[in-house]
């Protein structure tokens, strides 16, 4: 890549002082950030729900009832456990071929 001679080299201190002044524009947005997040209201804490609960209900069309919420979360942590304790005892060795079920009728 040909080198640009037009442009002039820096020195030492223009260096320093292109430092000091990105260094001191970074902290000057940085407290700007914090003072503006400590003016804004606190917003009421929201439960971290379980993603698939969120894609399960926009596929519905209606939100879950508490007592459906519990109980899908048990039904995906029980899936979960069960995934990961068959991963566990189950290994497939690499370059293993995939299997298939044949079925003389397709299906309907």
């Amino acid at each position: 890549m040909p080198q640009d001679d037009s442009a002039t080299p820096l020195s030492r201190r223009e260096l320093g002082r292109i430092a000091v002044a990105s260094l001191t524009g970074a902290l000057a947005a940085a407290a700007l950030t914090e003072e503006s997040q400590a003016q804004a209201p606190a917003a009421p804490a929201e439960p971290p729900a379980d993603t698939r609960l969120a894609v399960l209900e926009s596929s519905l069309g209606r939100t879950l009832t508490e007592e459906q919420r519990k109980a899908v979360l048990a039904n995906i942590r029980f899936s979960e456990d069960a995934w990961a304790k068959c991963r566990k005892e189950f290994k497939v060795p690499d370059g293993t071929e995939p299997d298939f079920v044949f079925r003389p009728h397709p299906r309907r």
